[in-house]
């Protein structure tokens, strides 16, 4: 939820900026507004990816242990479904912080500006 927050942000400052024609600043709001993107992005696949790895990990040694019945299906099943939010590198996630920063000053310019 919180990247699609950033994104929002991103965008309602760039579109603030088109509606008093200020061009360099609204360039700005965009280009931040696709970083935004783009880290949410990363760190969801981040997240996903390691769990799925892990899943397929542990179901290949279950297979070789003779375990793998009918609820360890179900269970990996659940795991490979589910994210890791704490697997995501530092420097994404402050890459995205970064950026919610950078939206913020960019609303309070247009509030200074307007």
């Amino acid at each position: 939820m919180g990247g699609w927050i950033n994104i929002i942000i991103s965008g309602i400052a760039a579109y603030s900026f088109y509606r008093i024609h200020s061009t360099v600043l609204m360039v700005l709001s965009i280009a931040n507004c696709m970083l935004s993107f783009w880290s949410f992005g990363v760190m969801h696949n981040y997240a996903s990816s390691t769990r799925r790895n892990k899943a397929a990990i542990l179901r290949k040694n279950m297979e070789a242990e003779g375990r793998l019945d009918s609820d360890a299906i179900e269970s990996l099943d659940r795991i490979e479904r589910s994210i890791d939010p704490h697997s995501v590198p530092n420097w994404i996630s402050t890459i995205s912080m970064a950026s919610f920063v950078f939206s913020i000053v960019l609303l309070v310019i247009f509030f200074f500006k307007r």
